[in-house]
């Protein structure tokens, strides 16, 4: 009965732990916490009704498997690994606070300190029933458990790892709390870490999607972020530094513009987006890829990002706007023109195959319009050029209203043959190809001609690159 009344006191411990915790803490779900506080409850009555010939270690491994279901297959014995894992990622007010730079509110503190405390408490009590019940011969072996991480392999941008992989900082951050008696001493140190790196979905995120939840747009974590190291890049660089300024503007806090990167396929548009977002990771920059059917709800993005110290690229990647359809009227009046402002860490770059959004089909003349041509008046009487239409100019030009919304129109174009044979090289180089040079730019001729290439980009260079790699550490060259 000693070893009963030792397990029900250990329990309701938990209990008093978990039902003191505040909402504000993320780690456990509304619908965990509640859950968890039924099942101790059930526990701890069912251990008071409990007949002395009732072996409680057999009834707690009941509890136990009950419980790795409500936490969704978290056994009891990994729960403290879970909340101490989980404590780096808690979105809790104060951390987001601390993560946005804000000047610390001392309610917020001392609330969070609480909920630290209780948090502690229960991983206490876990190992505590671990040791007793389960039997851990070592009862410092909690403190001495040691996770494997993972380190990331190099990838075709030549980076072994990139600053948004951090294994290694959580993994030392979390050894410091399992070793410590005391979680309040490291709160600066979890407050310096969620400043450097965010706090919640947004930490170690490169990138997000947009998706659709119950109705309301939601931000979605990229999970493998296709990055791209700028340094790779060959020609156009005054045009990319156009592009690389704007970004620069909206990382120190100075109006930024929207960008309309235009060019032919395989020019680089894309690459160029997310080598910015590789290259200004640390600096705060993060994209969102944005569809085209999520044009019209827009403004909810808004107040996603609105206040956050991170800076936002909207990635409207591939962009083809129909004439007939108003999917064009609902992205400009988001872009500008809207009564809600956007937010000043949110801008939104384009990639098109077409310098002009809406004209497909040429219908608008190469002339300017019919207000800005000297010497002829829109009034009435006055003289018009024969091209002149009132009522389709004013219908074209609210089409073209969107490419008025771009303020930097941005033209990528393709390398010429110097500067393409360069690239080739540099890629074939990073990739750690060993070969003549007259040897791998005949072969990537022969490359491009047997397979149809009939405009050669970065994106040529680099399938090239890879194909050629694969082909010489199998020992075979043949196209």
């Amino acid at each position: 009965m000693e070893t009963q009344s030792y397990e029900v006191s250990e329990i309701e411990r938990l209990y008093c732990a978990l039902n003191k915790l505040s909402p504000c803490s993320t780690i456990f779900s509304d619908e965990e916490r509640d859950s968890l506080l039924l099942l101790t409850d059930q526990f701890v009555q069912e251990c008071k009704t409990f007949e002395k010939s009732v072996d409680v270690s057999v009834k707690f491994m009941e509890f136990t498997g009950r419980l790795a279901v409500v936490c969704g297959g978290i056994s009891f014995g990994g729960l403290d690994d879970f909340i101490i894992k989980g404590l780096s990622l808690d979105e809790h007010p104060f951390l987001i606070s601390c993560a946005n730079g804000d000047k610390t509110c001392p309610e917020l503190q001392l609330l969070f300190e609480s909920d630290l405390r209780c948090l502690q408490r229960i991983t206490d009590v876990i190992r505590t029933i671990r040791r007793r019940v389960i039997g851990s011969a070592d009862p410092e072996s909690d403190k001495k458990r040691t996770v494997t991480t993972k380190v990331t392999d190099n990838n075709f941008s030549g980076s072994a790892r990139m600053p948004w992989d951090l294994d290694g900082r959580r993994f030392e951050l979390q050894e410091r709390f399992r070793k410590s008696d005391n979680w309040l001493e490291l709160i600066d140190s979890l407050c310096e870490f969620v400043r450097e790196n965010g706090v919640g979905s947004f930490q170690g995120t490169p990138a997000f999607t947009l998706t659709d939840s119950e109705g309301r747009l939601q931000l979605r974590q990229v999970e493998h972020f296709a990055d791209f190291d700028l340094s790779w890049w060959h020609g156009n660089e005054s045009r990319i530094e156009t592009v690389e300024a704007n970004t620069l503007d909206l990382l120190q806090g100075r109006s930024a513009h929207n960008v309309l990167i235009w060019g032919a396929r395989g020019c680089g548009k894309s690459s160029l987006i997310r080598g910015l977002i590789t290259k200004y990771y640390d600096r705060g920059l993060r994209g969102i890829q944005i569809r085209q059917d999520q044009h019209e709800c827009l403004t909810e993005l808004y107040s996603l990002v609105r206040g956050r110290r991170e800076r936002f690229i909207g990635v409207l990647d591939n962009i083809s706007l129909e004439a007939h359809s108003t999917s064009f009227r609902q992205l400009a009046t988001v872009l500008d023109g809207g009564l809600d402002r956007a937010p000043s860490n949110l801008v939104f770059y384009a990639t098109s195959n077409f310098k002009d959004l809406i004209d497909r089909d040429g219908e608008i003349s190469s002339r300017p319009p019919v207000m800005q041509l000297d010497g002829f008046s829109a009034g009435e009487g006055g003289p018009q050029p024969k091209f002149y239409d009132p009522q389709q100019q004013q219908r074209l030009d609210e089409r073209r209203a969107i490419d008025d919304r771009f303020a930097l129109k941005v033209f990528l174009d393709f390398p010429t043959k110097s500067e393409y044979e360069r690239l080739v090289l540099a890629y074939a180089e990073r990739s750690g190809i060993t070969c003549d040079v007259s040897q791998i730019l005949a072969a990537f001729n022969v490359w491009t001609m047997r397979h149809n290439h009939d405009l050669i980009g970065g994106r040529t260079a680099r399938d090239f690159v890879q194909w050629y790699a694969a082909r010489q550490r199998s020992g075979s060259e043949k196209a």
